[in-house]
């Protein structure tokens, strides 16, 4: 009896810690983990895209996002990013990083792709790190190429 006590709670910690610590889709394994970004005044909520999955979906079929929400998608390295906005519903901002933050490249109001061919974007420099807000917002924030962000990375 006690043996069998002693199995369910070794079997309720280990499912507590793979709740707790990962996505195990695509089988990729993260540490669930958010961010801020901080401009001025302004908090900006990011969920992350670190696993293929996530960054695949990024924000496709989100009809609604308030301006202290985005996403960030973030890399192991610095390369030239290319993305596109199959299934999205909203114009967004990309805020395109290298490894130390700074901006580096920001397509402004990238549309939703409504046909069956979309446009595709690719980055002015290689990036670590890309950042989706909504559209407009970016230039409301008056971020700039060689600004460097404020996120909790």
């Amino acid at each position: 009896m006690r043996r069998n006590i002693f199995n369910l709670i070794v079997i309720f910690v280990v499912l507590f810690f793979v709740f707790l610590i990962g996505d195990y889709s695509n089988g990729e394994v993260r540490v669930v983990r958010d961010y801020e970004l901080r401009v001025d005044d302004n908090i900006i909520y990011l969920k992350s895209a670190i696993t293929d999955s996530e960054k695949l979906r990024g924000l496709m079929y989100v009809d609604d996002l308030s301006d202290d929400e985005g996403m960030i998608f973030v890399y192991d390295d610095e390369d030239y990013r290319i993305f596109w906005m199959k299934n999205t519903l909203i114009p967004l901002d990309l805020i395109f990083l290298d490894s130390d933050l700074g901006v580096v490249d920001v397509r402004e109001n990238f549309m939703p792709c409504v046909g069956g061919v979309c446009e595709r974007y690719r980055s002015l420099r290689k990036a670590r790190y890309v950042v989706e807000v909504n559209g407009g917002l970016s230039k409301d924030l008056e971020i700039e190429i060689e600004d460097v962000l404020d996120i909790n990375i």
